[in-house]
């Protein structure tokens, strides 16, 4: 009877659900309960499901990650990756270089003048040789500004 009403066949009913805690006794079946008893193992199965899939998927990210960690340092090794830190070391050690060439301009420029320019003139030099040098020192610190926000 529990075999025909739930579709199943009787070694189903007698060598799976019986043993697994099926609710009655022999010809003292109580389809009710029954029924409750298999929607809820099919819960309690979804759910199983449910956490295997879970954690299947954090497994899967884990590894994901362990094997991106594990592509980056060998890129690092090869050389084919370097660290911000170091490229914002070097940035500013090119920069600071850059600044002291160029604050050394003015009076190099004045230098190349003939002996025979008149000093208002070298001083008139100078002082736009100065202007265009801090124009361009202070482009390159608000460069250094922007690498250190970043």
């Amino acid at each position: 009877m529990v075999a025909e009403f739930f579709g199943r066949s009787l070694d189903t009913v007698k060598g799976e659900w019986r043993p697994n805690g099926m609710p009655g006794r022999a010809r003292q079946w109580d389809l009710r309960e029954i029924l409750a008893w298999r929607d809820e193992r099919q819960a309690s199965r979804a759910a199983a499901r449910a956490v295997d899939e879970t954690t299947i998927d954090a497994e899967r990210r884990r590894a994901v990650a362990a094997a991106n960690r594990e592509e980056r340092r060998d890129r690092q090794e090869a050389g084919e990756l370097v660290e911000v830190d170091a490229v914002r070391r070097l940035i500013v050690q090119h920069v600071n270089e850059a600044r002291s060439i160029l604050e050394q301009l003015p009076d190099q420029t004045i230098a190349c003048l003939p002996a025979a320019t008149k000093s208002a003139t070298r001083r008139r030099v100078k002082r736009e040789a100065g202007e265009l040098v801090r124009d361009a020192c202070n482009t390159l610190a608000d460069l250094l500004t922007h690498h250190e926000e970043s």
